[in-house]
C-alpha cells in the first residue's frame, strides 16, 4: 500500500485489516538487506531477524525457525461489530 502519513488503519478500512505485510514479503526484504529470519513470538505479531553475519551462531540455538499465525482477532463487520476473522 501506499505510504501515507495521515494512515490511520481503523479509518482505512472497516475491518482494521488494511495494514502490514506478509512474513514472506519481509523475508524476502531482509534477505536482501543482509538478514536471516529467526521466527516470530507465540501470538504471530513480530518477526525476528538477525544479520547473516550473527546468524550461524543463533540458529543453532532454535528449536526450530517458526513463524506463529497471528493470534490478534480484532477484525470487524461493517456495521462495526467484531468479526473474529483470523490467520490460517
Amino acid at each position: 500500500m501506499p505510504y501515507d502519513k495521515q494512515f490511520r488503519r481503523d479509518e482505512s478500512h472497516y475491518s482494521p485489516l488494511y495494514f502490514g505485510c506478509s512474513i514472506a514479503a519481509l523475508q524476502h526484504l531482509a534477505a536482501e538487506k543482509g538478514y536471516t529470519f529467526i521466527g516470530t513470538n507465540a501470538n504471530g505479531i513480530n518477526a525476528f531477524f538477525v544479520k547473516n553475519e550473527l546468524a550461524s551462531s543463533i540458529l543453532p540455538l532454535l528449536k526450530a525457525q517458526k513463524n506463529f499465525p497471528s493470534m490478534h482477532r480484532d477484525s470487524r463487520d461493517q456495521n462495526g461489530t467484531l468479526s473474529y476473522v483470523g490467520g490460517p
